[in-house]
């Protein structure tokens, strides 16, 4: 009869927590690290972190530029230089021409007499804005007739004027502070303020089907000469142009936004 061995069979001994887990050894030492507890994969390295915090700082920069820095709106139309226009003094009655009072190139002022009238409504014509006597048409005992010329007066302000025409649709954001300016054609960089005189009604036929009717602004240049990408050049009346207004401003964001969603 053989004696009893004491060689212990290992399947009788109890195995140990680590046999016993359904994972490696490896990966339970791994998991009980404190290393990156919690991140298993490091997808991101540390430069796509930097570089998506200055990306998300540009943005609200622009975007906080965007809802405070004014862009400005525009109307567009046509420019023409024109000659001053001569302001014609007329008889307003039947008379005899009893004393002319100034003589040509006298300047003269709204109010200032010019011819001396005798007859059944016997008095004096006078200026009806300051200006320059250009001509004189009577002498004294002449006959007049109602609406005969008397005097002619050029305008004492010898600045170029300059006749604008934009869209009438542009007429309502248009009054005399609308800051306007030109551009005269064949010369570059020549973009120039005008002096806003005076805002017309409409011009042009009523049938806007045929030929847009358009609103006439009357303006001066601020000088004889303009500045140009070459030089200064004197201007001359019929010289033609590019007009443009200043219609007003809007933060950059709120114009943008309308156009990007189709408002």
């Amino acid at each position: 009869m053989n004696a009893p061995s004491d060689c212990k069979d290992p399947d009788d001994e109890p195995r140990s927590a680590a046999s016993q887990s359904l994972f490696r050894a490896a990966a339970l030492e791994a998991h009980e690290d404190d290393y990156l507890h919690g991140a298993p994969l490091l997808v991101v390295p540390g430069w796509a972190r930097l570089a998506a915090g200055l990306l998300i700082t540009a943005v609200a920069v622009a975007l906080g530029y965007a809802s405070v820095v004014p862009i400005s709106s525009y109307a567009h139309g046509v420019a023409i230089v024109r000659d001053p226009t001569p302001a014609l003094v007329r008889s307003p009655t039947r008379a005899v021409v009893r004393a002319v009072v100034i003589r040509p190139g006298q300047a003269v002022a709204a109010g200032d007499p010019l011819v001396q009238l005798d007859g059944p409504a016997a008095g004096t014509v006078r200026s009806t804005a300051a200006g320059v006597v250009a001509e004189v048409a009577v002498t004294a005992g002449d006959m007049l007739e109602p609406g005969d010329a008397l005097v002619t007066l050029t305008e004492l302000d010898p600045r170029p004027i300059v006749e604008l025409h934009f869209d009438v649709h542009q007429r309502p954001r248009m009054d005399l502070a609308t800051p306007m300016f030109i551009e005269l054609d064949g010369f570059a960089a020549s973009r120039t303020p005008v002096v806003v005189e005076g805002i017309a009604e409409l011009v042009g036929p009523s049938d806007a089907a045929a030929t847009p009717p358009s609103v006439r602004v009357r303006a001066r240049l601020p000088e004889l000469e303009f500045s140009a990408a070459d030089g200064r050049y004197p201007v001359y009346a019929g010289m033609r142009g590019r007009a443009e207004a200043e219609l007003g401003s809007a933060p950059l964001l709120e114009s943008v936004l309308p156009r990007l969603f189709g408002a």
